[in-house]
């Protein structure tokens, strides 16, 4: 009978035997892969590996990502020799032969098998082949030696092929395996395009919600802050930015703010700055809300009927809030100086509450502070003064005249007593002083609270106003803040950073460092259904060395 030599091996019982490399082979398993399609890839074995792999069982516990251990190749050279063939004849057979071993002579039994059959009495090919459904001949081309006329011998072992059916069928679920994972991977790419283009925006539409129509002081201030607006669209645009700009005449009703609102085009809107009325603001602020449209609410006029809508951002903090962030600042910056709370006599609203939360704000860190009337004798100065700590002054009121003469009298003081170091801390109006006071500012190392600044001797600024007046043809009013600025920093705030992030600008909008030119933003949440506040407060030093430092 002319078998091949591992027929007459597995009969036998007999093995050969490989040095084992010292590198193993591993495989992590593919979705859909079965074992025998593990080892025709790698040619060798399917029972091999199911030896190595115990945890697999008979390959009915093999899954997606399991990484299995692959039976090393060897070169024939790292075989042991091989007995001769007339030699193995004449070891006895073993009562129970085992499953044949899957290496001869270095080789392998090719990976095509389904299953290893051992032949039972009275079997022979037509029968084995009608059993497994497989023509003999293809069995035969699966056992190298056997042909259609061999006589098989009782325990030995037969590779059976996959039938051709069988065949067929593994070729066309790996090519919809193929396709299926051609598709996972064009979809991965398509939603990785998608998130790309989400994380830009290259078009914006913009609306804007105000009384536009000129007249009075509140209709000029509302132009120049649409004119500062347009600016910054410009500004987007040379970045590369489209921008469409739907402008609406506000009016004053909640009848005219739903008219605009009715329009199909508003709620394609990215964002909309407005409105200026209180009237109008529940209505938009629904509007926005119900839509998902960013609301950019530029005045503190309309800012308590958004406290309900995370799309909304208040731009404009509230006195109220200004102080307790001023006060919170204030707090962690000057730790150990020695605050001396001046009464000016003319005490107004605004000193007088920001004196007495910073007073409670002391005493709860336990940090003294001392009250000095403006009118008080040298001696009195000298008891509240500290000669070892930076002296702090804060007066109870912010008018111009009543912070001329403090700081006329700390000059004085300061002539002479040099040995004690002074300091001023005021209010946002302060740096409207400066033309009168900037000199003596310095000089007593002042800083002032604001939410806005506007410096007149920066290039960027000026630069900033030549520009808006060849636009536009006058110049900015002498306001305080500018609205032209106001309405520049804000809409290319949100412009340029919507662009820039897209759908991500909620979420990383803090990493935007823009440069303000007057107005600085800084928006917090305090929950996921409450609306975005600016929490920006600048203290402005005017430093002994006659520079101007920006302390956020």
């Amino acid at each position: 009978m002319k078998f091949s030599l591992r027929i007459l091996l597995a009969a036998l019982g007999i093995t050969l035997s490989l040095n084992l490399s010292a590198q193993q082979r591993t495989h992590q398993v593919q979705p859909g892969e079965t074992v025998f399609a593990i080892a025709r890839k790698y040619q060798v074995s399917p029972q091999d590996i199911l030896r190595l792999n115990p945890s697999i069982g008979n390959g009915d516990r093999i899954t997606a990502g399991q990484t299995l251990v692959l039976p090393t190749r060897e070169k024939p050279s790292n075989l042991q020799p091989a007995q001769p063939v007339q030699q193995l004849q004449q070891v006895q057979q073993p009562q129970q032969p085992s499953a044949p071993q899957q290496q001869v002579n270095g080789g392998f039994l090719n990976s095509g098998c389904k299953e290893m059959y051992r032949i039972q009495k009275k079997d022979n090919l037509y029968r084995i082949a009608l059993r497994f459904g497989v023509p003999i001949e293809e069995i035969c081309a699966a056992n190298p030696g056997l042909t259609p006329d061999s006589k098989l011998k009782k325990n030995e072992w037969l590779c059976i092929p996959f039938s051709r059916a069988e065949r067929q069928a593994e070729a066309e679920r790996q090519a919809a395996l193929r396709a299926q994972e051609a598709e996972r991977a064009r979809q991965e790419a398509a939603a990785q395009e998608a998130a790309r283009k989400k994380s830009t925006r290259q078009h914006l539409n913009v609306g804007v919600i105000l009384p536009l129509k000129a007249g009075g002081d509140k209709g000029s201030k509302m132009i120049e802050f649409y004119r500062g607006l347009l600016m910054a669209a410009d500004s987007v645009k040379q970045q590369g930015t489209s921008v469409d700009i739907y402008t609406y005449h506000s009016g004053s009703t909640a009848a005219e703010m739903r008219t605009i609102l009715s329009q199909p085009k508003m709620q394609e809107m990215d964002m909309i700055f407005g409105p200026l009325e209180p009237a109008q603001a529940a209505s938009l602020n629904a509007f926005c809300k119900e839509h998902k449209i960013r609301l950019v609410t530029p005045f503190s006029t309309t800012n308590s009927y958004s406290q309900d809508n995370p799309y909304a951002y208040l731009a404009s903090i509230t006195s109220e809030a200004a102080r307790q962030v001023a006060v919170d600042k204030v707090l962690g910056l000057f730790p150990r100086h020695n605050v001396i709370i001046l009464s000016t006599n003319h005490a107004d609203g605004r000193g007088t509450q920001f004196t007495a939360e910073l007073r409670t704000g002391l005493s709860a860190r336990n940090q003294t502070s001392h009250t000095l009337n403006i009118d008080a004798d040298e001696d009195a100065f000298l008891a509240a003064m500290s000669r070892t700590q930076t002296n702090l002054i804060v007066p109870d009121a912010s008018s111009l005249s009543v912070t001329s003469q403090m700081a006329r009298r700390l000059k004085a003081f300061k002539q002479e007593h040099p040995e004690f170091r002074l300091a001023m801390l005021g209010y946002p109006e302060w740096p409207t002083y400066t033309s009168s006071l900037r000199s003596i500012f310095h000089e007593l190392d002042t800083y002032a609270y604001t939410t806005f600044y506007r410096d007149p001797n920066a290039a960027r600024v000026r630069q900033f106003e030549n520009r808006f007046a060849q636009h536009f043809g006058q110049e900015m009013a002498r306001t305080f803040p500018r609205y032209g600025l106001f309405g520049f920093d804000l809409a290319y705030y949100f412009m340029n950073g919507v662009s820039r992030l897209g759908d991500f600008f909620e979420e990383k909008q803090h990493n935007l460092n823009y440069r303000m030119l007057q107005h600085g933003f800084s928006f917090e949440q305090v929950n996921a259904d409450a609306p975005r506040i600016n929490r920006q407060l600048m203290l402005i030093h005017y430093t002994p060395e006659q520079k101007v430092e920006i302390i956020k």
